[in-house]
């Protein structure tokens, strides 16, 4: 049984574009969003830390929570795809190939999302994880990002 009543509040979404002419034009509609109500913002799968963490940075200026996106990379066909078909900055190669060289391939798919959570937990708000039916590993995940 519910006790109270429950608080919605609006977020919208940001794609941590490629160059700086396109993270404008985000970052603009964003704050265009920002004034309109957005409470929070939520991006697009993150797996390049040092292009995200250059995102926050103005991202800041916009007032609200940013909540990254980690997206399990559950084989190196999904790691290719999304390289292929997610726009943002590219995944790592030392990632994809950490992936094809693993002899333990979940195990190190948990690895690697538990290291970018544990680092994103410093950069932005918070995280939400893609678990694509591994919900029975988050456990494991969250060990892994030492929360």
């Amino acid at each position: 049984e519910l006790k109270g009543s429950p608080k919605f509040v609006t977020g919208c979404s940001i794609k941590p574009a490629k160059n700086e002419i396109a993270l404008e034009a985000e970052l603009e509609l964003a704050q265009k969003k920002v004034r309109e109500g957005t409470q929070f913002i939520v991006t697009p799968p993150v797996f390049n830390i040092p292009a995200f963490t250059y995102f926050m940075e103005k991202a800041k200026a916009l007032g609200v929570p940013v909540i990254a996106t980690v997206f399990l990379l559950k084989s190196v066909g999904v790691a290719k795809y999304i390289a292929t078909n997610v726009p943002g900055p590219p995944i790592p190669e030392e990632m994809i190939s950490r992936l094809r060289k693993a002899p333990d391939r979940i195990n190190e798919c948990i690895t690697i999302a538990g290291e970018l959570i544990n680092t994103l937990k410093e950069i932005c708000q918070g995280v939400q994880i893609v678990t694509m039916g591994w919900e029975n590993r988050l456990p494991a995940i969250l060990d892994a990002a030492k929360i």
